[in-house]
């Protein structure tokens, strides 16, 4: 069965989800809904790229707000449910989904991940920004579906990007964005075209799991650290990030 029109939404906190709509639309695939975060629970949870008023008011469509960013409250569930939607596409979304969320999708979520190490090593938070820190010369980037667990679903796509040791984060985030435009369409036709192929991750009992790079984790410490650590360290946390800084003293 060939399915022509799939209901897609849209989760996001930045600008890439308005970018990915445009693009989609570009590409005559229409996205029905925007799912969101207030501006609230973005500033609680540190969201360095969060822009609601510049991207998702642009876009002549519904937006909703969820009542938890994990979408797990009545409100949400009912929300999903009352939408039926065919797919979900995850743009720094920096949460896990319920089975009981996963499963209100025909085709599941999608999202992008992308670290020097391929899944399902690199797992966790600030994956790009540790690739950069680190002084690492590329990362991998996939499209995966989402399960219950981070980072673990099945892979749709893989790509290597090469990071230059003069980029900075927003260089590497446009090679970043380019992808996940790309893919997403890739794996929207491949859906319409009933062709859909996942691959699974390697089973590991041990993964290398990455942490939340924090402002406070961006501390220079001259005395401690050499140049080339301290000039990964800026580029890392340039950008759309706060930064990397020194104290007085």
């Amino acid at each position: 069965m060939i399915y022509k029109k799939l209901k897609i939404c849209v989760f996001g906190t930045n600008m890439l989800a308005y970018e990915l709509v445009k693009f989609l639309k570009k590409n005559k695939i229409t996205t029905q809904n925007i799912i969101t975060i207030s501006q609230n629970k973005a500033k609680k949870n540190q969201i360095s790229d969060y822009d609601f008023p510049m991207s998702f008011f642009k876009v002549k469509k519904k937006n909703y707000t969820v009542s938890k960013f994990n979408l797990d409250s009545r409100n949400d569930i009912n929300f999903l449910k009352q939408e039926k939607f065919d797919l979900g596409l995850c743009i720094g979304w920096q949460r896990l989904f319920s089975e009981k969320v996963l499963s209100q999708f025909k085709f599941g979520i999608y999202g992008w991940h992308g670290s020097y190490l391929k899944l399902p090593d690199g797992a966790g938070r600030s994956p790009i920004n540790w690739s950069i820190r680190l002084g690492k010369k590329k990362i991998y980037h996939h499209l995966f579906k989402y399960d219950q667990s981070i980072d673990n679903g099945d892979i749709f796509e893989l790509l290597k990007i090469n990071i230059k040791k003069n980029e900075y984060f927003n260089d590497i985030k446009i090679k970043i964005n380019k992808h996940i435009l790309n893919s997403s369409l890739r794996l929207i036709k491949s859906i319409q075209n009933n062709k859909l192929v996942l691959k699974r991750q390697i089973k590991k009992k041990k993964k290398i799991f990455f942490p939340k790079i924090t402002f406070d984790d961006c501390k220079i410490i001259s005395k401690e650290m050499s140049i080339k650590i301290v000039y990964d360290l800026i580029r890392s946390a340039s950008h759309p990030f706060k930064g990397s800084y020194l104290t007085k003293n």
